[in-house]
């Protein structure tokens, strides 16, 4: 598995045609040029592989790596993919399905489910679900009075799927899907707050849900809110359930002026400050001239510390468990520096052990922050899932 790690590196590169990009992506695009050496410095210097070329033309929308690790889901714009990492050429191939509305979720490591929208022929919500092969099959399961799938993860059973779905008359709710009879159940009917953003660990029968700019950690056994973090948007549980990975907006920084750390003496720095606040000035008031990095922390939750990374910017966190304390996201930029698209697999194995022994770690800040807990989710034994 560590070859196929190493080997992923700057493996493969991809064109398609891109959405319409915001307009802090214009002016920053005007401002800087993409350099393919100095994204393998950083990524080399923070112990990051990108999973494709760092200046290919690479807008993800959602990704999703196989459970052993030698597949690699990715959705770039309406057009689904999978590229085979445990091959030399890290071979890409597209999914037979239209329309996905949603990221993969893998149910073994050659079969996998897609939410997909209507078709011509088909005018409801679907479930595609996909066996690889020499000849890919698809089969299609109907998603009623559904409008929006904006997760999916594993449920209590090997048959169910846990969903975050938004249905026909707005409203937001977790559910179960039975793969076999295509029955669902509203799961959370007693949470008192609004579901954003929704993960589960099935083994622990632990969720973990965004609401707003906050994370709780429930018990779902026990109705329990056990955790509160915020500023969050979004949290993935580690498989020892130690680590909490949360995800959030970081300080904001000028649309015009990205600089990764000591790339500039003083001097230059100052000028091109100058040059930065100049060109601002200038603009009509009403255009953004800061953005907010999608910014990674990580909560220890036996003690409730949590630390910010400011080394990389990402979202879509997912922990990568065909090996320890290694994980992936989306790709924001590196120091501050906004970069292109790309999905991003690396060790945060050191900059765990630093935070837990309270030592520090170059692009690791310990937070400031209000969190009421309980957080014993260091029990050994396995409840069973409850959903």
């Amino acid at each position: 598995m560590r070859f196929l790690i190493t080997s992923l590196l700057f493996a493969a590169g991809c064109q398609e045609t891109t959405p319409r990009p915001t307009l802090s992506d214009n002016v920053a695009a005007s401002f800087t040029d993409c350099s393919d050496e100095e994204i393998k410095l950083l990524a080399t210097k923070h112990n990051f592989m990108p999973a494709f070329k760092p200046c290919g033309n690479n807008r993800f929308e959602s990704f999703s790596w196989s459970p052993d690790g030698t597949s690699l889901y990715f959705q770039l714009v309406n057009d689904p993919y999978i590229m085979d990492a445990a091959s030399p050429t890290k071979a890409v191939s597209s999914v037979p399905i239209r329309k996905p509305i949603g990221t993969a979720h893998w149910l073994s490591s050659s079969r996998f489910v897609v939410p997909v929208g209507p078709s011509s022929t088909e005018p409801g919500y679907r479930l595609a679900v996909v066996q690889l092969g020499d000849a890919p099959t698809v089969n299609y399961q109907p998603l009623r009075d559904i409008k929006d799938v904006r997760s999916i993860v594993t449920g209590p059973s090997s048959l169910e799927l846990l969903m975050l779905v938004e249905r026909q008359d707005g409203t937001t709710e977790a559910q179960t899907l039975h793969l076999g009879d295509g029955t669902t159940q509203n799961v959370l009917g007693w949470y008192p707050h609004a579901i954003d953003s929704l993960t589960y660990a099935a083994d622990r029968d632990i969720l973990v849900i965004g609401s707003g700019n906050t994370v709780r950690v429930v018990h779902q056994g026990r109705q329990e809110i056990m955790g509160t973090f915020a500023p969050a948007k979004r949290g993935t549980l580690h498989p020892s359930g130690e680590w909490l990975a949360l995800e959030h907006k970081g300080e904001p920084i000028s649309v015009f002026y990205q600089q990764t750390w000591e790339s500039l003496s003083p001097r230059e720095l100052e000028r091109e400050k100058r040059r930065a606040a100049d060109y601002a000035a200038k603009l009509p008031k009403h255009l953004p001239t800061e953005v907010e990095p999608p910014t990674l922390s990580f909560a220890h939750l036996p003690t409730g510390k949590r630390w910010r990374l400011s080394s990389v910017h990402g979202h879509h966190f997912s922990w990568y468990t065909p090996t320890p304390n290694y994980g992936s996201f989306l790709f924001w930029g590196f120091e501050g520096k906004q970069h292109k698209r790309n999905v991003l697999l690396g060790s945060f194995a050191d900059r765990l052990k630093h935070m837990k022994d309270g030592r520090d770690f170059h692009g690791v800040h310990l937070m400031e922050q209000a969190t009421t807990s309980r957080l014993d989710l260091l029990d050994d034994s396995e409840p069973e899932a409850t959903l």
